[in-house]
């Protein structure tokens, strides 16, 4: 994650991520190690940091309850895109 940060330049930008960070990481990791074998969890939760600094602007203009569903809503997209990508 702290690499990511590395890439967003706007100061209000890396402060919203790493509260996210903060706030989000347990529950994203708690759901994505009942989704995916554990040798995968690390790169799943990789892949829901990069979409969410992808969307950094998006998120800023968000309430707190709507980050959350946001959050969820990444997790749910990722697990789906490994689940798509397993099955191939």
């Amino acid at each position: 994650m702290i690499a990511f940060l590395l890439l967003v330049e706007d100061d209000e930008q890396r402060e919203l991520l790493i509260e996210i960070y903060k706030k989000y990481f347990a529950l994203i990791k708690k759901r994505l190690a009942g989704a995916v074998p554990v040798e995968n969890v690390e790169d799943c939760i990789q892949d829901c940091f990069v979409r969410l600094v992808n969307n950094v602007k998006r998120l800023q203009e968000l309430s707190q309850a709507q980050i959350t569903v946001y959050v969820n809503q990444t997790i749910r997209s990722v697990i789906v895109d490994y689940q798509k990508k397993k099955s191939c």
